[in-house]
């Protein structure tokens, strides 16, 4: 397995989207419950 950095890993039309707070707020509070969810299991 190979470690990427995220600028290598993703797709470069994605490097030109420029997400908004909310996006990235939202984002964030829907990964921490899904790794809570997984941790419950």
């Amino acid at each position: 397995m190979r470690i990427l950095k995220p600028r290598k890993a993703l797709n470069k039309a994605f490097l030109k989207v420029k997400p908004n707070r909310i996006e990235i707020d939202s984002f964030k509070t829907n990964l921490i419950q899904l790794l809570d969810r997984m941790w419950l299991k």
